[in-house]
């Protein structure tokens, strides 16, 4: 069934890529908006994993709004938290007695400082850290 405009959806309703080609033509299709939005960079994405340690201040001065992507893992009864302008904002705790690998992501404004604490136990590893900086 072709998209006809305020005849047949209503706010909510899904609209098809067929619907949506049948009612704007193929210039304006879906994946022609899609290959143009691509090409907008909204954050540049930085894999900081050699460079992060546990229990270390960072501070943002990308000057942008800065997302941090993390996989951690938990080893033993081990619980960890990331702090930011030294506030904890997110724990992870692993009470299963074994390893177990956590992912968390936060959000850092500008200039503020930030890190990821062990606050007790075993250990805790960085697995991954990435850093996406808004456009």
């Amino acid at each position: 069934m072709a998209f006809v405009a305020g005849a047949t959806k209503t706010p909510g309703d899904t609209i098809t890529a067929d619907q949506w080609n049948d009612y704007y033509g193929t210039s304006s299709s879906v994946d022609a908006l899609k290959t143009e939005a691509d090409k907008i960079p909204l954050m540049t994405q930085t894999d900081q994993t050699g460079s992060r340690s546990m229990n270390t201040n960072y501070t943002n001065a990308s000057g942008k709004i800065r997302v941090i992507t993390a996989t951690f893992v938990l080893s033993g009864s081990e619980e960890m938290n990331v702090k930011i302008q030294g506030t904890a904002v997110a724990t992870l705790k692993n009470s299963t007695g074994g390893s177990l690998k956590l992912p968390m992501t936060w959000v850092v404004g500008l200039s503020e400082v930030y890190r990821a604490d062990d606050v007790g136990g075993a250990s805790v590893t960085i697995q991954s850290w990435i850093e996406w900086d808004q456009h």
